[in-house]
């Protein structure tokens, strides 16, 4: 393989790794950012929790 052909293999290496670490960062950051607003929603509405075993029947 001559030298250019590794190399423009290597940047598309790059390319790729680059796109599939923003994909999974802007997923991870929406995921603690549901998470956050999850979390404040339970704490403000406390009586939340005791609904949960009927959701769960209702989901299951």
């Amino acid at each position: 393989m001559r030298w250019t052909g590794g190399a423009r293999v290597l940047g598309q290496w790059l390319v790729l790794g680059a796109l599939v670490g923003v994909v999974c960062g802007v997923a991870s950051a929406g995921f603690l950012w549901l998470l956050d607003a999850a979390t404040q929603l339970r704490e403000r509405q406390g009586a939340l929790v005791y609904a949960l075993p009927l959701a769960g029947w209702v989901l299951g």
